[in-house]
């Protein structure tokens, strides 16, 4: 008798598998929602490593003005003085 109440139960109803058809409708749901979020996730990233890299070599000409103006007014100074 136990073995027959088994394998009534292991029969999936209607409602059971309209139940898994949407719990794996949901799930593929879940998981394109989610590696739509990571390559989002990942392209902002990229993003903030290329602004970094831009704001570097920014500074970086900055710098190399500031020296080139310094030496100008050096040579300034120094035909002033003679």
């Amino acid at each position: 008798m136990s073995i027959l109440k088994h394998a009534a139960r292991s029969r999936p109803s209607s409602s059971n598998t309209f139940v898994e058809a949407e719990i794996e409708l949901r799930s593929r749901k879940f998981e394109e929602e989610l590696k739509c979020m990571q390559e989002t996730h990942k392209k902002k990233l990229n993003n903030e490593a290329l602004l970094h890299a831009a704001r570097s070599r920014y500074e970086v000409t900055i710098l190399e003005h500031q020296e080139q103006l310094r030496v100008i007014r050096l040579e300034r100074e120094k035909l002033m003085l003679e």
